[in-house]
């Protein structure tokens, strides 16, 4: 319903206003004239009855004087009533009148009213419940996107949001401020990713230099022992050959030997320093007597293993050139030659 905001309506209120004060103001100096119950009287009724006492049980005209005021007071309160009634009885019945018509009025509205606000509620709180999701969807689209919430503010390197003014951003707004957390994540991965990748390449030349240095101590102790080898391989060569060129007492042999004597010595003496040098340097060699023959009392050459006779041979032959005599650094030069040791 369209109201009217006329001159002339404007007009009519205030005359119908100022109508009801006039009368108020005039029914109050008539309530006041009817039952005379102005300040003044009202003051003597005070001051006569107030004080008012009764002495004793004997003070009978106190009595009366009270009961007489009491009437008195009731009949003023009587009257006050029928007066205010009276007065007032047009007054009510417009006030009955406008309650009236106002709730005639409020049956057609009020429905209509709770209709719209229901509808406008529903309005609302669906835009409430959108801007809550689009708050929600963009707090976690700031997460994904480097921000951190920090107090009242969403945080990304040197840009800060205020989150209560996240879901009012436009979307270009919103996409910029994404747009720089992207930036500052790939900043910050590719800034670890190059401290990770320095970090593997030390660990790797570390590893390196620690593998290098594990072969380098593993060759080490291999050369060491082997160096060790040949020290005491050159050495017992050397300790037994200075036994081989000390001179020695030749044994006696008994005169029913039948092979040469003096070329059976020298051949024993041979055998047993070759098959010492061959015990210094690994080769295991034995020497074995033929069994001696009864009847013809005969002694046959000491025998020895095959696995030794190379050896021997090599030995026996250098000795054998009786050109070359057999000194010590000889000897040792001829068993790196014939690589008797690595």
């Amino acid at each position: 319903m369209a109201k009217k905001n006329t001159t002339e309506e404007k007009d009519e209120q205030q005359l119908i206003v100022q109508t009801m004060v006039d009368a108020a103001k005039s029914a109050e100096k008539l309530f006041i004239k009817e039952t005379n119950a102005t300040p003044k009287e009202l003051k003597k009724l005070t001051d006569t009855y107030s004080a008012m006492k009764i002495k004793d049980i004997d003070d009978l005209a106190g009595y009366k004087f009270v009961v007489q005021g009491e009437k008195d007071l009731k009949k003023l309160r009587t009257t006050i009533g029928k007066v205010r009634k009276t007065l007032t009885a047009p007054a009510i019945s417009f006030q009955k009148g406008m309650i009236e018509k106002e709730k005639e009025i409020l049956e057609i509205i009020q429905p209509l009213e709770n209709d719209l606000n229901a509808k406008r509620t529903d309005y609302e709180d669906k835009v409430q419940a959108a801007k809550n999701k689009l708050f929600s969807d963009r707090c976690t689209a700031l997460d994904k996107h480097g921000y951190q919430l920090n107090g009242d503010f969403y945080v990304c390197s040197a840009i800060n949001i205020e989150a209560d003014k996240i879901a009012d951003l436009t979307n270009d707004e919103f996409d910029f401020y994404l747009q720089k957390g992207l930036e500052e994540m790939e900043r910050i991965a590719a800034e670890e990713k190059r401290r990770k990748d320095e970090a593997d390449a030390l660990q790797k030349q570390r590893d390196e230099m620690d593998a290098e240095r594990k072969k380098f101590a593993e060759e080490r102790a291999a050369f060491e022992k082997e160096k060790a080898e040949m020290e005491a391989q050159k050495k017992a060569l050397e300790e037994t050959y200075e036994e081989v060129e000390k001179p020695k007492d030749e044994p006696k042999v008994e005169e029913k030997v039948v092979v040469d004597t003096e070329k059976s010595k020298e051949e024993e003496t041979n055998i047993e320093a070759i098959i010492r040098v061959g015990k210094e340097i690994g080769v295991e060699a034995t020497i074995q007597h033929a069994p001696e023959d009864k009847k013809s009392k005969s002694v046959e050459e000491p025998q020895i293993d095959v696995g030794f006779n190379e050896f021997r041979k090599r030995v026996i032959a250098l000795a054998g050139d009786k050109n070359q005599k057999l000194t010590r650094p000889i000897i040792i030069e001829w068993a790196e030659k014939q690589q008797l040791w690595d």
